[in-house]
Formats: C-alpha cells, sequence, structure tokens
C-alpha cells in the first residue's frame, strides 16, 4: 500500500485498496487497524417538507371547510408554491424530499377540488 500523501500525519485515511474501509496510518506504513467508512449524510430539504405540510394542513382545512375553509386556499397556494421550490432544490441539490414537494403542490389541486365541490354541493 502507498502512503496517503508524502509525511502524512497519524490518521485514518480510506483504504486504498477496500472501498468503504478506512485503515491507520501511523504516520510511517499502514497498520492493520481498520473501520467502517463514514457514510455521507444525506440533507433533508426543508422546502419540500413544508410544502408537503402546508398541503395536508390545506386538504385538512377544505375538508372542515364550515369551520376553517377560508384558510384552506392561502395554504395551498403556499404548498403549491413552497412545494415546487422543494421538489426544484431536492432534484437540483440531489437532496431527499422530491416526492414530499411534489405531493405538497398536488395537494393544492385536490384543496381547489375540495372546496370547489363544497360550494357546489353545500
Amino acid at each position: 500500500m502507498s502512503a496517503p500523501q508524502a509525511y502524512a500525519a497519524p490518521n485514518w485515511y480510506p483504504d486504498p485498496h477496500v472501498p468503504g474501509l478506512m485503515r491507520w496510518w501511523d504516520g510511517t506504513q499502514w497498520t492493520s487497524d481498520t473501520k467502517p467508512a463514514p457514510r455521507p449524510t444525506q440533507t433533508t430539504n426543508g422546502a419540500a417538507v413544508t410544502g408537503l405540510v402546508l398541503g395536508i394542513l390545506a386538504v385538512v382545512f377544505a375538508i372542515l371547510t364550515r369551520l376553517l375553509g377560508p384558510l384552506a386556499l392561502p395554504l395551498a397556494i403556499a404548498a403549491f408554491i413552497v412545494g415546487l421550490l422543494g421538489a426544484r432544490s431536492a432534484i437540483g441539490n440531489h437532496q431527499r424530499g422530491r416526492w414530499m414537494g411534489t405531493i405538497g403542490a398536488t395537494l393544492r389541486g385536490v384543496t381547489t377540488v375540495l372546496m370547489v365541490l363544497d360550494l357546489y354541493y353545500f
């Protein structure tokens, strides 16, 4: 095995021969000490989560039209905008949350349909 770099400080370095493994470099040579490499962290997209939550609230408020109906439309519009922004950001930055943003934006349509049905039938 080759050194991680000339005169590298003793530390854990990626094993040059085994992907997913870290090996201890004692400052002069590789030792037999190994450990699993840390897994990369995934970030959660706040806008996508917010869009999903707003979309769910909008649908709930549309169902409870008599009490909270006037709040459903602004929530639905906010869910649509924030959900689309979150889904777009998730796609561009390879973040989790694409489905949450998409569902949040889609729930705007569900809310609109529920509100129209309520106005028409009740």
